[in-house]
């Protein structure tokens, strides 16, 4: 009941609080609007699977421009549940604020390798048959359990065990502004390998545990109406301000554009299974 008190006067307040307009990204981690739309051009330049995108009419967040108000990435993959990554797979370590970053270890799994064996042709010289002469035969077997093609006079039919097919999850993964927090905020929609809608709970199984129902909660989008798997952005701007510190211990200098980046790098340890796309060297080791 806390909880719904306290995002109801969340959504609230943000709508009658005045957007800032001076920036305090490097001193304390939050973004303005205006940020928010550069940090955001910035990923849509580099990374093309996320674009921008509009709102649900009666959504519409007036302090961004109406064919800006959100981002988003479509399809993508989900190859693993969190409870099936090995113990060897996974590097976690506690930050000095006491969150723990994820990271998953070695290459991505990719399907088996499909070999097609390439048919044996005879040295002899084959008769090419006449076209006229193959009225009323069948050059493709309707009924067959397998799609066959059909290759000289024989059939070669393409076969893969079941056990060998990878099912995949996929998911639509959104970037909204958040007024309340200044920070952006990350919602998730997924999919199983049918492209019928994963539940709640079913989502939670590519959530790492130790933010599964604590800090990722299920809200209202607020760009789209949809209830959506959302990861809370109470704590963003002090682990936006935490990389940021990291990036000038390594020399560099964190910059407005990099933002969603950092955003981006931070939310890949709640959900390590969810190959999006930040590609980005951002000198955080």
């Amino acid at each position: 009941v806390s909880h719904k008190i306290g995002n109801w006067y969340r959504s609230v307040a943000g709508v009658f609080m005045s957007q800032p307009k001076e920036s305090h990204f490097l001193e304390a981690g939050t973004l303005t609007p205006e940020e928010f739309l550069i940090a955001g051009d910035q990923l849509v330049h580099r990374c093309p699977t996320w674009t921008w995108n509009t709102s649900a009419p009666g959504y519409e967040q007036k302090h961004l421009p109406a064919d800006k108000q959100f981002l988003i990435t479509r399809g993508v993959p989900c190859r693993k549940r969190i409870n099936a990554i090995g113990e060897n797979e996974v590097e976690e370590r506690e930050t000095e604020d006491g969150w723990v970053v994820a990271e998953i270890l070695g290459p991505r799994e990719e399907p088996d390798e499909i070999v097609i064996s390439k048919p044996q042709i005879s040295n002899e010289e084959e008769e090419v048959p006449d076209l006229a002469d193959l009225q009323g035969q069948e050059l493709i077997d309707e009924n067959a359990a397998e799609p066959a093609v059909l290759f000289g006079n024989q059939y070669i039919s393409a076969e893969e065990p079941v056990e060998s097919i990878m099912k995949t999850r996929v998911y639509d993964l959104s970037v909204t502004y958040d007024t309340y927090y200044q920070t952006p905020r990350m919602w998730l929609t997924g999919y199983d390998e049918h492209m019928n809608p994963l539940t709640p709970d079913m989502m939670f199984d590519d959530i790492m545990g130790d933010y599964a129902h604590k800090t990722v909660t299920i809200e209202r989008h607020p760009c789209l109406g949809t209830d959506q798997v959302s990861i809370h952005p109470c704590n963003h701007a002090k682990m936006m301000k935490h990389f940021i510190d990291m990036l000038e211990s390594n020399g560099s200098q964190a910059q407005v554009h990099h933002a969603i980046f950092v955003f981006l790098k931070f939310l890949s340890s709640v959900v390590p299974t969810i190959e999006y796309d930040f590609t980005m060297d951002l000198s955080l080791e």
